[in-house]
């Protein structure tokens, strides 16, 4: 919206909504939300659960409005340190696996959850922060995602794509195997071709792409550093983020160029994805 006047911004700003969707902020008027047993609402009123079930203390709506809010003050902060970018918003729907990492998403609704990401990434973009958006395709328990492929079609991959709509500027690939995606029993998210096209092709993002963390434990006891960061390389991920091994995987890069295992051309379109970025934001 930094190209519009600011009476446009004023009236329009602070929510991109994707085609088909409602063109303001649906606003949830029920006082009260639905659930199919007694159980389910005290995992709420216990907090095990993320979800809604009083207006008066929390609604879908204010919670965007809210996660737009938090995303902008946290910009402001990175801006005063000299940063342009933020790892973030988290893209993943609460899967009730892991409850510390679900209380850093926006909850198990993707509908609630596309919005207050794509308001999130507003107010980091209002204060001229950069969003890299995570970890695709989602949680999971260990190292492999079950998730029904259909499922997630409808429900996960909505996020992401309400991520793309809000032009973040860059989405970070799990350590997670997914066969759906991955075509692969023993690939990772991070180093695969075929999510990268999956990405490229039927999501139509045309942002930088990045791994999750390579120092992570699930990654080092599969992959060597120099391994890992080819394998992304080769795969068209534009940025290898933290390797265990920074010198290995460097120079692992360096001579994979240099053997023709990657072609200049991939290396080119990677250093050309970044400069954009960088160029734009004057960095």
């Amino acid at each position: 919206m930094s190209n519009y006047r600011t009476e446009t911004v004023c009236v329009q700003g602070g929510y991109t909504p994707g085609n088909g969707e409602p063109r303001q902020i649906p606003i949830i008027q029920s006082t009260t939300f639905k659930y199919a047993t007694s159980e389910d609402m005290g995992k709420l009123f216990d907090l095990e659960a993320s979800g809604y079930f009083y207006s008066r203390l929390q609604n879908p709506t204010c919670d965007t409005v809210a996660a737009k809010t938090a995303s902008a003050q946290i910009a402001e902060y990175l801006t005063e340190q000299g940063f342009n970018l933020n790892v973030a918003p988290i893209a993943d729907l609460a899967g009730g696996v892991n409850t510390d990492y679900d209380t850093k998403t926006y909850g198990n609704d993707s509908s609630v959850a596309s919005m207050m990401v794509a308001e999130s990434i507003s107010g980091y973009h209002e204060k001229g922060i950069k969003t890299a958006v995570g970890a695709f395709p989602g949680e999971s328990v260990g190292i492999v995602n079950q998730k029904d492929f259909e499922e997630w079609k409808v429900k996960d991959a909505l996020v992401y794509q309400a991520a793309i709509n809000a032009d973040c500027e860059c989405m970070v690939l799990a350590n997670v195997i997914y066969q759906p995606l991955t075509q692969s029993s023993n690939t990772i998210c991070s180093v695969s071709e075929n999510v990268v096209k999956y990405i490229r092709e039927e999501m139509k993002y045309n942002g930088l792409l990045m791994t999750d963390s390579l120092s992570e434990e699930v990654v080092t006891l599969n992959y060597s550093s120099k391994e890992v960061a080819v394998a992304a390389a080769k795969a068209g991920v534009n940025i290898i983020y933290c390797p265990a091994n920074f010198e290995e995987a460097y120079q692992a890069i360096i001579d994979a160029v240099n053997a023709g295992e990657i072609t200049i051309e991939v290396i080119n379109e990677s250093v050309g994805r970044i400069l954009t970025e960088k160029m734009e934001s004057n960095s």
